[in-house]
């Protein structure tokens, strides 16, 4: 029996979680016990995912308390719920999308991801609307979208590029580079670029390259993260040089 068939199990028979998730969240530590998480979220339901999001948490600026755990599994459990039909969840997402919090924000693109697949169509459409909103929702959108496993289908190229392209504009238009949702966004288009481009490589080279005539400083440290990715070197190693000639 593997570790996510032993928590389904010992999940099933008890009648709160909450102490089981606190003891076997992971934290403190560098990483929360992700296994753990989505079996809370495959077997929860709303009332429980309803009573995680209400945890009382304590104070903790490193986000690295247990308790914080509790709320991630709700609002992990969100995707699901909005999975089933219950479109009044998207407002709380969203929420979240802004949370202070890094973790409970991490947890945002996962329940995104849950959603994905189970329709992708409607979530690349609320995508869009979060890419042009609040820097830290647009990081949970392309966060939540550049997910390989996502990415499966020929349809979605032409809506993932358009929002990595109105996000990535977002770099060139804000003013305050030290604010905390600049960084973040900063930072996952540091690699989002490579996952789109990995799964729709004519699509996203296409919509890659015009990006490579700008001198703002953000946009090429973006442009050259993504080419030190692996992925894009196994792709087409010599159309990364190429691109890392004209951004040198």
């Amino acid at each position: 029996m593997n570790q996510k068939e032993i928590y389904k199990n010992d999940l099933l028979v008890l009648p709160k979680w909450e102490s089981y998730l606190l003891q076997n969240s992971g934290l403190p530590g560098p990483r929360a016990n992700l296994t753990l998480l989505y079996v809370a979220a495959e077997l929860g339901n709303e009332e429980i995912f309803r009573s995680f999001l209400d945890f009382q948490v304590e104070d903790d600026h490193h986000g690295d308390s247990p308790d914080e755990f509790i709320v991630m599994c709700g609002v992990v459990g969100l995707g699901k719920l909005l999975a089933q039909g219950k479109e009044e969840y998207w407002v709380q997402l969203k929420r979240y999308a802004s949370d202070s919090r890094w973790r409970i924000r991490e947890s945002v693109a996962m329940a995104l991801q849950i959603y994905g697949e189970y329709n992708m169509e409607r979530l690349l459409s609320e995508m869009a609307i979060w890419s042009v909103e609040r820097l830290l929702e647009q990081r949970a959108a392309v966060a939540a979208i550049c997910e390989p496993k996502l990415l499966k289908d020929a349809r979605y190229g032409e809506k993932l590029f358009i929002i990595l392209n109105q996000t990535t504009s977002s770099l060139l238009i804000e003013d305050n580079r030290k604010e905390d949702g600049f960084l973040v966004l900063k930072k996952a288009l540091a690699y989002c670029w490579s996952v789109a481009i990995a799964a729709y490589p004519d699509q996203g080279k296409n919509a890659f390259q015009p990006w490579l005539n700008y001198e703002n400083k953000d946009i090429r440290w973006v442009l050259k993260e993504n080419l030190t990715k692996n992925r894009l070197q196994k792709l087409d190693s010599i159309w990364v040089e190429r691109c890392k000639d004209k951004i040198e």
